[in-house]
């Protein structure tokens, strides 16, 4: 058996599934499904249409979903963009713990899209927390003056 048809028999053997632990609602399977799709990555607008609370549906895939890898950074991605405010806990949860390493990077990488307020607040726990060393990175090419100014060196 060759390599390439052992890598397509698997592929197609697996299949997307939901952490052991979690039996999801109709409408928390319909937002799962539609981030587990390889290609094309549909919109945060389509998937969100799929649930009367997108935030709190796209949370629990975040939180329980595990496979595939893309399905829960993908619905991280659609709360860090377009839920920032309201998912305002969540989000310094993930700046601050190393077992959210990951989602605290996406956070990182999308605060020049939040507002200021919400960007610095995020930005001053990721520089308090585990991430602080990504974070100085990251801060400095800020488009945000303030976000910015936190790791700005002090003029001599």
């Amino acid at each position: 058996m060759s390599p390439t048809f052992l890598t397509l028999a698997l592929l197609v053997c697996i299949r997307p599934a939901p952490a052991q632990d979690w039996t999801p609602s109709p409408e928390q399977t319909a937002v799962y499904k539609a981030l587990s799709v390889r290609d094309p990555a549909p919109s945060c607008e389509a998937v969100e249409a799929l649930a009367t609370d997108p935030l709190a549906a796209l949370l629990t895939v975040v939180d329980k979903a595990s496979m595939p890898p893309w399905a829960p950074m993908r619905a991280a991605h659609c709360i860090v963009t377009r839920h920032t405010t309201a998912a305002r806990t969540d989000l310094l949860s993930w700046v601050g713990q190393e077992q959210t390493r990951g989602l605290g990077l996406l956070v990182l990488a999308e605060l020049d899209a939040m507002d200021e307020p919400v960007a610095l607040e995020l930005a001053q726990a990721a520089l308090a927390g585990p991430l602080a060393t990504d974070a100085q990175a990251r801060l400095a090419d800020s488009g945000i003056p303030s976000v910015r100014a936190l790791v700005a060196e002090p003029a001599p």
